[in-house]
């Protein structure tokens, strides 16, 4: 297990890097110079395209132009989580992951991106981050008093992860499935 861990770390700090190095060379100047009269609006219409991608599936074509319109806008926190959910889509858990972080750096009160990052580690099999993500999920419901369901829901999966099964004394009628048969 701790072996995958490393792997998956040096993958996510690999993609992290080349991410940085795209933006600090600079390569993407050369499209957005090419568009010296883009504004909101043009922004938001690749944006709208890439939601028609996303929505038919084709994810590849749709993470290009939420790529793009990350670029143009940095600050809009809809286009990293849209980024991160194609990201997410195409099993890029790592990518997926640093998106959602930073969407939830432009909004450190949304409880969604927090729990988004814990189905990455989750996903990679980070059972350290996944336990942490979900604990600051849950607490962040909790204080914020928003998205009870992802609390719930956050504090399930730590149950699980933690090896926690209800007894029989804990059991309630929200945590007992019925069966209709």
């Amino acid at each position: 297990m701790q072996k995958k861990q490393k792997t998956l770390k040096k993958e996510h700090d690999a993609i992290a890097n080349t991410a940085q190095k795209v933006l600090d060379s600079g390569i993407l100047a050369p499209l957005v110079d090419r568009l010296p009269h883009i504004n909101d609006e043009h922004v938001e219409a690749l944006y709208a395209l890439g939601y028609d991608f996303f929505h038919g599936k084709k994810y590849k074509e749709a993470e290009s132009l939420f790529y793009l319109v990350c670029n143009l806008n940095h600050m809009e926190k809809k286009y990293w989580k849209a980024l991160a959910v194609v990201f997410f889509l195409q099993k890029k858990y790592p990518a997926a992951q640093a998106s959602y972080f930073t969407a939830f750096m432009l909004d450190p009160t949304d409880v969604e991106m927090m729990s988004a990052m814990a189905d990455c580690a989750i996903a990679m099999g980070n059972v350290p981050d996944a336990d942490n993500l979900l604990a600051a999920t849950a607490e962040m419901a909790d204080n914020y008093q928003q998205r009870s369901d992802l609390g719930e829901r956050a504090k399930a999966l730590l149950e699980m992860l933690r090896g926690h099964v209800p007894t029989i004394e804990e059991a309630t009628p929200e945590t007992t499935p019925t069966r209709h048969d």
